[in-house]
């Protein structure tokens, strides 16, 4: 019989972490790291504009951050979605609704 509560335990605990899992990830560096790139890549095209000297700029940047002990192995998204940030949005900023006209 306590082999059966012993298995049973095991069973509990090993669904119950991998149940947890998808919690942690969403509220753990991973979201960080890509409000990272994401914001890091707005900000340089605000300011530089999009050409070839600041995607590399942006990827030197973006792989540094990336390095920051608190996105953990999360650190590599800056980068990542920094460059589809920097792309997707063509190195431009929608100001569409605070210009009148």
């Amino acid at each position: 019989m306590p082999r059966r509560v012993d298995a049973a335990r095991r069973i509990w605990s090993a669904a119950t972490e991998r149940a947890d899992y998808p919690r942690r990830a969403m509220r753990g560096a991973g979201s960080q790291a890509m409000a990272a790139g994401a914001t890091l890549a707005a900000t340089l095209a605000a300011v530089a504009g999009r050409h070839g000297w600041t995607f590399a700029l942006l990827t030197l940047i973006a792989l540094c951050i990336g390095r920051i002990r608190r996105f953990g192995r999360q650190g590599t998204q800056v980068a990542i979605v920094g460059f589809f940030a920097f792309f997707s949005g063509q190195g431009q900023i929608d100001c569409r609704l605070s210009q009148r006209g």
